[in-house]
């Protein structure tokens, strides 16, 4: 028997890989990139890459189902929520091995949304935090949240693409920005209240219903701090009372497989339910160094051999990054409920527990280099975001400029396709550009009404059109609902923008020379489109086109854009400042008055960017990464 482990990326991935690589398994390791944190690891035999399952979840199935055709000795471990849900989505197309280690379809579905699992504990008797159920298709009513802040808001379902992460509302116009941008990311959005405590969590291996194996574990500290993944935790006797909650809600799903129920005791008090992961945890490698090597046991259960409960001993696991992050995190933002001090006396009181890491082995060196590596870059493009004028803000509204439709005879997708992958990736808005010369006026109101149609819950799509002016330059009408015809190309832009439009200069160089009436117009140059330079990084030409005009229009912005015609030419986003509505009015407003940046993977720039040695050091190393990538994608 043979074991593919996806997510290599993930810590729990890794602890799989080394636990069944050791006992002389063939462990294949597959990931989005061909290299990853557990694909690093002696202990991996083989390394597959697969289409990313977040942005083209139909791409990976079809993977996943081809790859394991002709395997059918093959064990499937997955180690993420999305993986794991599309896998037992396609359940009854991969061989009986791939899918031996799969709960019962309806009781996954049940675990990964978090209203239906609320549901179940109260049924059951299992106590939970106070919870009230935000649906995207009906208003907000903050009224109904009767308990105190701070409060915590989370999305309803944890299968989805981009799920919208835990954040912690201080008061409730806090709560309503949290709210409307989790229910862009999510069809329903929970609010709870906060329980104070520590974390504590049940894990047990299942057989069709029958519990084989149980473990306990208490979270010492956490990442982020107020509450996630654990960082550094310790293994104790399962609680009784957790334990039986755990067992009475695993045996009302008829469970099979791995499990993680999770709960938080305030105190002496009962302990609340958090959640119930249906897959591999992410501190896995605690259960094994404590004897509960639930990675190879598992393997035997799809195998068909006896699985025996194993004595138990104590053990401490520390995740060295994340202790690292989440002493960052408190010392800068803190936690609810706790000071600063307070948290920097537990990572300092945590030091007794001795050296005890997770992935820094001596034997098997390779994934902490390849750990500290991707954590120093990921550290390095965030500090470089911020000083090139372009801040972290993890609640402003993103979107993507420079969209066509099916409307444009080079368009493959429908407004509705546009919002539902916009949608999948969290995106607040997006500003559609079709050819003008495509488009009739009865096909404009199909457009600016299919808009409207889609600009609910949270998501604004922003009709548009696209003018080819004599030259090179084209010119984008973000906002334009209606065809205008006049005598001239100044004098159809000029009723353009008396409507209310953005008007946006693409496919910029250096040589475009613009009438200087449009130039008075413009609102922005689109100084990275993605279709003609790359995802990865600008050009010099639009730059060079807006700096050339920016003295004669001194309102005049830089814009990033994607020219996408398809559901594959993703890149640069535009995100607003923090405050900004999601309606089509707010988000062009924004445009118009500078209040955004352009980010992407390698590069960002402000509304209005300087030039100037800081510019040329940051595209010099964003140009390496470019080129490192793209060698990357060669050799593959």
């Amino acid at each position: 028997m043979r074991a593919l482990v996806l997510d290599g990326d993930s810590r729990s991935a890794l602890a799989i890989v080394r636990s069944l690589g050791r006992r002389g398994v063939h462990v294949t390791v597959a990931s989005e990139d061909e290299a990853s944190l557990a694909g690093s690891s002696r202990w991996c035999s083989e390394r597959l890459v697969y289409p990313c399952p977040r942005a083209t979840p139909r791409l990976f199935q079809g993977w996943l189902v081809s790859t394991l055709a002709s395997t059918w000795d093959t064990v499937l471990f997955t180690a993420s929520d999305i993986t794991t849900s599309i896998a037992g989505r396609c359940r009854l197309s991969l061989p009986e091995a791939a899918r031996a280690l799969l709960p019962p379809q309806k009781s996954l579905e049940v675990a990964f949304d978090k209203s239906a699992t609320v549901d179940l504990a109260l049924r059951l008797g299992v106590p939970v935090p106070k919870s009230v159920l935000f649906e995207r298709k009906e208003p907000v009513d903050a009224s109904r949240v009767t308990f105190g802040f701070p409060a915590a808001v989370k999305s309803a379902k944890s299968d989805l693409p981009y799920r919208f992460a835990t954040s912690y509302a201080p008061d409730l116009g806090d709560m309503r920005v949290l709210l409307d941008e989790a229910l862009r990311e999510s069809p329903a959005a929970l609010v709870q209240e906060v329980i104070v405590g520590q974390g504590t969590a049940v894990f047990a291996l299942y057989d069709s219903g029958r519990p084989l194996v149980t473990f306990a574990h208490r979270r010492l500290i956490e990442k982020p701090p107020w509450g996630g993944v654990s960082a550094l935790s310790e293994s104790i006797d399962p609680p009784p009372d957790a334990l039986d909650f755990a067992l009475a809600m695993l045996r009302e799903l008829s469970w099979h497989g791995p499990a993680m129920v999770e709960f938080k005791r305030a105190g002496q008090g009962a302990p609340h339910l958090m959640e119930i992961n249906p897959r591999f945890w992410g501190s896995l490698e605690l259960a094994i160094r404590s004897g509960v090597d639930f990675p190879y046991m598992a393997f035997l259960l799809a195998s068909g051999e006896r699985v025996e409960a194993p004595p138990v001993r104590r053990a401490v696991n520390r995740w060295v990054l994340g202790e690292l992050d989440s002493l960052t995190t408190s010392l800068i933002t803190g936690a609810p409920g706790r000071s600063r001090l307070a948290g920097l006396g537990s990572h300092l009181s945590s030091l007794r527990y001795g050296p005890c890491c997770e992935v820094e082995r001596v034997s098997d060196p390779k994934p902490a280099i390849y750990e500290y590596a991707a954590w120093l870059r990921t550290s390095a493009g965030r500090f470089a975001a911020r000083w090139k004028g372009g801040p972290v803000r993890s609640r402003s509204p993103r979107g993507v400029v420079h969209v066509h439709t099916a409307f444009s005879a080079d368009g493959f997708l429908q407004p509705r396709e546009i919002a539902e992958l916009c949608r999948e990736r969290g995106l607040a808005f997006a500003a559609i550009a079709d050819h003008a010369e495509d488009v009739d006026e009865a096909a404009m109101d199909r457009l600016v009404k299919a808009c409207q149609d889609h600009s609910r819950g949270g998501f604004a799509l922003i009709p548009g059109l696209e003018h080819r002016l004599p030259g090179e330059v084209h010119i984008l009408a973000l906002g334009q609902k209606r065809l205008v015809k006049a005598a001239s190309p100044v004098e159809m832009l000029e009723a353009i923008a008396n409507d209310g439009c953005v008007l946006v200069a693409s496919h910029c160089s250096a040589r475009c020379e613009l009438p200087a009436r449009v130039l008075e117009m413009l609102s922005a140059v689109e100084t990275w489109n993605v279709s003609r330079d790359t995802r990865f990084l600008p050009t010099s030409g639009g730059f060079a086109a807006y700096r050339r005009w920016a003295p004669a229009n001194p309102n005049l912005c830089a814009i990033g854009g994607l020219d996408m015609h398809s559901e594959n030419q993703w890149g640069c986003q535009v995100v607003l400042d923090r405050g900004c509505e999601i309606s089509p009015e707010s988000v062009l407003s924004g445009i118009r008055e500078g209040r955004f940046f352009t980010k992407g993977r390698f590069a960002s720039f402000a509304s209005r960017p300087t030039g100037g040695i800081r510019d040329m050091v940051f595209t010099a190393g964003d140009a390496l990464a470019s080129v490192r990538d793209v060698r990357d994608r060669v050799l593959r």
